[in-house]
């Protein structure tokens, strides 16, 4: 949850129906990567694929790179989807619209969106943490903090 007067920097990457791809901070990228990256996520539409950008303060910025370090791209994900960790957010691609862009950040992460997927993803079910609980739960932070 924000606290008042708490630095917040702003986050950027692509984000599908795997869960983040990547993440990245805005200002240390060039507008032409932010187009390349928009273009991406643009051309991989079908995994329903968005260019973000997000504010996150450090302890949360710290939670998503924590779980990209685990591997666990889709709770990263999670986090950028909770308006208590980021109650600021954006999304692009390049060639949609604005509709079509929010339904896909609501959509993902959903591993069986992607027609590509493997076999071993058939079925796939969202583990039920992730359906229960805000991430703010999960991560042990309460109303008040």
């Amino acid at each position: 949850m924000l606290v008042e007067n708490e630095q917040v920097t702003k986050w950027c990457g692509i984000a599908d129906a795997h869960g983040i791809e990547s993440f990245q901070k805005r200002d240390s990228i060039l507008p032409r990567d932010v187009y390349i990256l928009q273009m991406r996520a643009g051309l991989n539409r079908q995994r329903h694929a968005v260019y973000y950008e997000v504010d996150l303060t450090e302890t949360w910025s710290k939670a998503v790179i924590g779980c990209i370090e685990r591997g666990d791209y889709i709770f990263a994900l999670k986090i950028l989807q909770d308006s208590r960790c980021a109650p600021i957010y954006g999304v692009s691609a390049l060639g949609c619209n604005e509709a079509e862009l929010h339904n896909s950040w609501e959509l993902i992460p959903d591993p069986s969106l992607d027609p590509w997927h493997g076999s071993e993803e058939n079925g796939w079910v969202p583990p039920s943490a992730y359906e229960q609980k805000s991430v703010a739960e999960i991560l042990g932070m309460t109303e008040e903090e």
